[in-house]
């Protein structure tokens, strides 16, 4: 699981189109993970946390 945040490309971007807890397509580069937004637009965010997704015990 990723925590991520937005950087801007220029002041006046606006902020990726995204619902949450929907489907993302995304791609990770080193440190940024590419986002395309519901609109078909790429956004660039750094990561900042990468955590292990925990399987719910049984």
């Amino acid at each position: 699981m990723y925590l991520a945040q937005e950087r801007p490309r220029r002041k006046w971007s606006k902020p990726a189109n995204l619902t949450i807890n929907g489907p993302v397509k995304y791609a990770v580069e080193k440190q940024a993970l590419l986002v395309i937004d519901e609109d078909g637009k790429e956004h660039e965010t750094e990561i900042i946390k990468k955590t292990l997704r925990q399987e719910p015990e049984k």
